[in-house]
């Protein structure tokens, strides 16, 4: 008990300086968010030691930092201290700490392309979690990386089926259409996938006006981020290469 008030106690002191780290990676001032990020690690580590919660959770702040850089070796270096602390801790499998940092490793896979290995992470999440399915759909369900590794795997009914639920939903909430075009992105890829050309032109003509107006530092200069509109957009590349001089041609959208 005393431990827990402890780390409760340096998270009240740290609270700030997790914010500052948030906006900073929000701004795009990624080596700045690294020190406060570090600087917040080494005060938990030296108040309650390397074997708490407290420390897990700011290792994984530090790890989300390094993977914005585009450091997603680094990054799982990080992660595996991580699992290492929760496996001395005897983490429940469903436990929403442990959930939270195997979503972070496969999150890094898919960034580096690993798609077999970031899948066999996010399913592995949805076996744990089988219980307690509103934190897989917060943690894991709506975020574009499992969404572009169910395609990339071979899944895209799932996707499809998926993502489509989602934008109803957020539709109904009156989104930002740009706010949007990911979706309708990785939503065209499981449309090309399952061979249906003609939605997969209507979802990407939403997806790439949007997607190709950006460019990587109004992504905030997060490397995560702007990894999925690039797997989007070379996926739109091949499209077009796939439906030249057809009449899907005609009603796709140029990229400038």
């Amino acid at each position: 008990m005393a431990k827990l008030d402890s780390i409760r106690s340096v998270g009240f002191i740290l609270s700030p300086r997790e914010r500052l780290t948030k906006n900073l990676v929000a701004q795009g001032r990624l080596m700045e968010a690294e020190v406060e990020a570090r600087a917040a690690l080494r005060t938990m580590l030296s108040r309650v030691g390397k074997y708490s919660y407290g420390t897990v959770k700011y290792t994984n702040n530090l790890a989300n930092v390094i993977a914005a850089q585009g450091r997603y070796g680094d990054a799982q270096k990080l992660l595996h201290a991580v699992f290492e602390i929760l496996g001395k801790l005897e983490a429940p499998a469903g436990s929403a700490i442990l959930a939270r940092a195997r979503v972070l490793s496969a999150r890094m896979y898919a960034a580096a392309g690993d798609w077999p290995l970031a899948m066999s992470g996010y399913d592995a999440v949805k076996r744990n979690l089988a219980e307690n399915a509103a934190v897989f759909d917060e943690l894991v369900a709506t975020q574009p990386d499992y969404q572009l590794a169910l395609v990339r795997s071979g899944r895209s009914l799932e996707a499809l089926q998926l993502i489509n639920r989602q934008l109803n939903v957020q539709k109904a909430r009156g989104a930002e259409s740009s706010r949007l075009a990911l979706k309708h992105g990785i939503l065209a890829m499981a449309y090309v996938q399952t061979g249906d050309g003609e939605k997969a032109v209507r979802s990407f003509a939403r997806a790439i006006p949007a997607l190709a107006a950006k460019s990587a530092e109004q992504v905030s200069g997060n490397a995560v981020k702007n990894q999925w509109r690039l797997v989007v957009l070379d996926a739109y590349l091949n499209f077009l290469a796939e439906v030249r001089e057809t009449e899907l041609e005609a009603a796709l959208p140029r990229p400038a």
